[in-house]
């Protein structure tokens, strides 16, 4: 019987086996940069993921104090609020402290100034002759035929009422500009009206007749009017009188700081009306 040759393909399935893992060597050879690259890309995202998560702690830290410091901010504004209120309270109160210390020391200077006039009369009516301001001391009666007639003293002439003094009149006129002032801000047309002369010229040009309804239609419009006067020097001449003020005027509507000078007459009852009103430039203001 005669024996089987071997089968021929075995070496040759070897030899396709080898070939064909030296293929697959090959091609993760050429793979390889590929994968580096890959593995340093997956190293830069891990980095990245971390500079995120650290960046993303770091802004929620810095929300957190930005919130503190707003808070903060807020609490300071509300504290310098009150303490702008508190400031233009005192200031306010200062204000009305020196305008009645002015007028105190006004009131002195007037009293000071009728004492003075007082003296001056007193002194005056201490120089008349005796003779004049008492009768004479009658005589024991004598005896005569007949006695004669003796003539009656004259009687001390009334003396005049003193004119105002200076002080009194600064002091009038300083005492209806501030009238003048709270019916303006009380929205009293017709007492504010009232205060200016018959004489009165506007200083436009306009006419008497447009001025007032102007000034009835400004002051009755406001739901509320503050006028509020400062620095006042008055200075006056005989029976004319010039006053110049700082005026502060605020309303719902507009409000401004302006200096102004008012010019004054008395009339015969005593009162002071306005013959003319004028705004002076920030260089003409009265000094402080």
């Amino acid at each position: 019987r005669a024996t089987p040759a071997p089968p021929a393909q075995a070496p040759d399935a070897a030899a396709a086996r080898i070939e064909s893992l030296e293929a697959e060597l090959a091609k993760v050879a050429l793979m390889r940069p590929e994968l580096e690259r890959l593995a340093l890309a997956a190293a830069e995202r891990d980095e990245l993921v971390e500079r995120l998560r650290t960046a993303e702690e770091r802004a929620a830290a810095c929300e957190a104090e930005a919130s503190a410091a707003r808070a903060a901010c807020e609490a300071a504004t509300v504290q310098a609020g009150d303490l702008s209120t508190r400031i233009e309270e005192l200031t306010a109160e200062r204000d009305a402290q020196a305008n009645r210390l002015a007028r105190a020391e006004a009131r002195v200077l007037y009293l000071q100034s009728d004492l003075e006039e007082t003296r001056a009369e007193l002194m005056r009516l201490k120089g008349v002759p005796q003779q004049i301001l008492e009768p004479e001391p009658q005589l024991p009666p004598v005896a005569l035929p007949e006695e004669p007639e003796t003539e009656e003293p004259a009687a001390a002439p009334t003396p005049e009422l003193p004119a105002p003094s200076r002080m009194a009149l600064l002091d009038e006129a300083v005492a209806a500009v501030r009238a003048w002032a709270q019916a303006w801000s009380e929205q009293r047309v017709d007492d504010y009206l009232s205060f200016y002369s018959p004489s009165f010229t506007p200083a436009d040009g306009d006419s008497r007749e447009s001025w007032e309804a102007r000034r009835r239609q400004r002051i009755s419009a406001p739901s509320s009017i503050q006028v509020d006067l400062d620095r006042i020097v008055p200075v006056v001449t005989g029976n004319r009188a010039t006053v110049t003020f700082v005026q502060s005027y605020s309303s719902d509507r507009f409000s401004d700081t302006v200096s102004k000078s008012l010019a004054l007459e008395r009339d015969d009852d005593g009162s002071w009306s306005i013959v003319d009103e004028r705004t002076l430039p920030a260089a003409a203001a009265p000094p402080s």
